[in-house]
């Protein structure tokens, strides 16, 4: 299972068009910005799990067991999870909703 981001122009642009997670943070590694927006949030929030802060539950959403998952809510923290492999936790507690009725979503 891959995670992806929602089907929305600006998380399409940060994963050079995979909508993969691991894809979004690596283009702020590299320091691209999308539509001239700072990445300076990400990193923000890089340094406020650094120092210990516990970040919500992510909600996810995905068809099947088998279906590839996607973020409704949880973009960027999800993305600074990735940021810094030192960081990276190894297990990440999830809301996760289940449909097969989710590939009629525009977002999905």
């Amino acid at each position: 299972m891959k995670v992806k981001y929602i089907d929305y122009d600006y998380w399409i642009e940060l994963s050079n068009g995979t909508r993969l997670v691991r894809d979004g943070a690596s283009s702020i590694r590299k320091g691209i910005e999308i539509f001239g927006q700072s990445n300076q949030k990400f990193w923000d929030a890089l340094e406020a799990l650094k120092k210990g802060v516990k970040f919500p539950e992510p909600i996810l959403v995905t068809k099947n067991l088998s279906s590839d998952i996607v973020v409704v809510e949880g973009h960027l923290r999800l993305t600074v999870y990735l940021l810094d492999p030192i960081y990276t936790p190894n297990e990440i507690e999830v809301v996760i909703g289940f449909s097969e009725n989710f590939q009629d979503w525009d977002m999905y």
